[in-house]
C-alpha cells in the first residue's frame, strides 16, 4: 500500500482560495473505463489516490477538491481551471474513510 509518489492536496475554502498540502508516500492509480451503449464504446478515465494517514498533515479532502501529481508551486488565489491545467491533476469526485484500518490507515480519493 505504501507508494512513492509525492501530491498536491488544494482544499477549497472560497472562489479562488485553497489550502494547499503536500503528502509523500501515496499511489496514485490509472485505470479506463469502458462500456458499451447505443451509441458505440464509451471510455472514461479514473484516478485513485491513496493518501496514508501517517503522511497527511492535514487530513481534509472533500468532493471537488483537485490533486496534483507531485509538488506543485501554487498558493495563494488561483482558479481551478489553472491548477487543472497542470499534468497529472484531477477533481476529487470521491472519498473513502478508511483511517480505522491498522497498520494502513489510509484515504482512497476518486477523480477525473
Amino acid at each position: 500500500m505504501i507508494g512513492n509518489e509525492k501530491i498536491t492536496i488544494y482544499h477549497k475554502i472560497a472562489d479562488r482560495q485553497w489550502v494547499k498540502g503536500v503528502a509523500d508516500k501515496c499511489s496514485w492509480q490509472t485505470d479506463v473505463k469502458i462500456s458499451a451503449s447505443d451509441r458505440g464504446l464509451i471510455c472514461a478515465s479514473q484516478v485513485s489516490v491513496f493518501i496514508p494517514c501517517s503522511d497527511l498533515q492535514n487530513p481534509v479532502v472533500s468532493t471537488g477538491d483537485i490533486i496534483v501529481r507531485g509538488e506543485c508551486p501554487f498558493s495563494g488565489e488561483i482558479s481551478a481551471k489553472e491548477l487543472l491545467a497542470q499534468s497529472d491533476s484531477i477533481t476529487v469526485v470521491g472519498v473513502s474513510d478508511c483511517r480505522d484500518l491498522p497498520d494502513i490507515a489510509h484515504l482512497e480519493v476518486t477523480g477525473k
